[in-house]
């Protein structure tokens, strides 16, 4: 076992709720992918294609789209992946898409997407693509639907959670 872990007294351990709150927090995106492309069936029904923008350099691209491959199945769906790895190449990875002919499109949340949210947006209402986004920002930036975690009230909520422990830790 590790000798700092077991150093710890009582009160510098976080409660299982709070460990629980944090965890589900940090994998809240990974948590909601199968519950936002059932939205996106329920809102389009007649969709069967659905590309999936995501990115190959995150922990959580690879997860979520594992995860989006197993279920989507279950709704009758097949899934376009397109990886999404650099600024620069904005223009390809939306050419491959509209190549692939999907009848809705998926975005799965990372900075990069973040970024870029006004553009993708424009290209998918330009190619009446319905898109679901992991966010409010895409939604007011011209785009159909978001499902994901509130940014704000997030970091809110780790904010508090930090500011409600930070007597129980010493300074590193």
């Amino acid at each position: 076992m590790n000798r700092e872990l077991t150093s710890l007294s009582k009160k510098d351990m976080l409660t299982a709720d709070e460990r629980f709150y944090l965890l589900l927090l940090s994998n809240a995106n990974n948590i909601l992918v199968e519950k936002k492309l059932a939205i996106l069936k329920e809102t389009v029904p007649s969709v069967r294609r659905v590309a999936v923008l995501w990115s190959p350099l995150t922990k959580n691209g690879p997860i979520q789209l594992k995860a989006l491959e197993t279920f989507a199945p279950e709704l009758g769906l097949t899934l376009i992946p397109v990886a999404f790895a650099k600024a620069t190449d904005f223009d390809q990875p939306f050419s491959a898409i509209i190549g692939s002919n999907p009848d809705a499109l998926m975005i799965l949340s990372w900075s990069l997407t973040n970024s870029f949210c006004e553009q993708i947006a424009k290209r998918a209402v330009e190619n009446r693509l319905p898109t679901n986004y992991s966010n409010r920002r895409h939604v007011l930036a011209g785009g159909l639907l978001s499902y994901g975690v509130n940014v704000p009230r997030h970091v809110s909520t780790c904010s508090h959670l930090c500011r409600q422990n930070s007597e129980r830790f010493e300074p590193i």
